[in-house]
């Protein structure tokens, strides 16, 4: 029973931790002529809640980042909050935060079920090259749903809007990916033996 509330515990913690990261990482940010969305390392955030947390947590975490923006604590890009900015351009983005972090996280961990992650040439060479190409379906996910309800709340075709909200971004969300690659998934595998 006491490990059962000391994982539950831990759990929470988890969540608050990385809402809370995710918040941090949002703040670094700005606009670029001719985008209604900002360039933010948010999704930095939700591609390393994904990596590091257990599907329900990196899911429960994102949720409770939105939560919290929605209720007008400054967290969102730029440090504004409220319910307008999640109904507004960046709103489609935004909710597609908790399910790219639910989809990393189910795919790593359905890879580390199927996959020995501590066969060196597993760790070293599969397991990066699989999170490189799980992040970047991730993206394409934000991209896709925050493209179609952008295009949807500004009356755009979707080309128009993709031409506003995922052309100028595309380059430094790749580095962003490559970058989590780089850190995240060695502090992953180290976290995993502990």
């Amino acid at each position: 029973m006491k490990a059962r509330t000391r994982n539950r515990t831990k759990e929470i913690a988890l969540i608050g931790l990385f809402a809370a990261v995710t918040a941090l990482l949002s703040q670094i940010s700005f606009y670029i002529p001719l985008s209604p969305v900002p360039i933010s390392f948010g999704i930095m955030a939700v591609f390393i809640t994904g990596l590091l947390l257990n599907p329900r947590s990196a899911f429960f975490s994102l949720l409770v980042y939105l939560g919290l923006g929605a209720i007008g604590l400054p967290i969102f890009s730029g440090g504004r909050g409220g319910l307008g900015i999640i109904v507004g351009a960046t709103g489609g983005f935004l909710f597609s935060y908790p399910i790219a972090a639910l989809f990393i996280s189910v795919s790593v961990d359905l890879f580390t079920r199927l996959f020995n992650p501590e066969n060196t040439k597993v760790k070293k060479y599969v397991f990066p090259a699989f999170a490189f190409i799980v992040l970047i379906i991730a993206l394409f996910i934000c991209y896709l749903i925050g493209t179609l309800y952008l295009a949807r709340l500004l009356g755009m075709t979707f080309k128009g809007a993709l031409s506003a909200a995922v052309y100028p971004f595309v380059l430094l969300d790749i580095l962003k990916i490559v970058a989590c690659v780089v850190l995240i998934v060695p502090l992953r595998s180290r976290l995993a033996r502990r």
